[in-house]
């Protein structure tokens, strides 16, 4: 029998998970979340010494969370921000991929298996 998972601590534990991995060497992590959960999510990150960047969605109640530990992981997160939408499909899948430590061979395989779907998505947006 399932029980039901109360979406907080849910978040929580995505929350513990992602900071255990960035104190580890992982670059950066990041979770989406209700605004409702933050709080407790904010205060689980600076008793872990992780910092964040909060990013707040237009129209909803969800919150994006950035996570890292290393000081210069916080402007390649800024830089990827500003430029984001303005990056082709592959350029964002190797940032993003790099920030999250997946491997050249893993990013590579996401980008040559989702090619054509991202540039039929890309071309339908002009």
């Amino acid at each position: 029998m399932m029980l039901p998972v109360d979406i907080g601590s849910w978040h929580m534990g995505e929350a513990e998970a992602y900071s255990y991995m960035v104190k580890r060497g992982k670059l950066a992590a990041y979770l989406q979340l209700h605004e409702a959960d933050l709080s407790n999510v904010l205060n689980l990150l600076k008793e872990d010494g992780i910092s964040f960047l909060v990013e707040e969605f237009a129209g909803c109640d969800w919150v994006g969370v950035w996570m890292w530990h290393r000081p210069f992981v916080e402007e390649l997160i800024k830089a990827f921000n500003e430029i984001e939408e303005r990056l082709p499909e592959a350029a964002r899948a190797w940032y993003l991929g790099k920030l999250f430590g997946y491997s050249d061979d893993s990013i590579e395989g996401y980008i040559a298996e989702y090619a054509d779907f991202n540039r039929a998505t890309n071309e339908e947006a002009v």
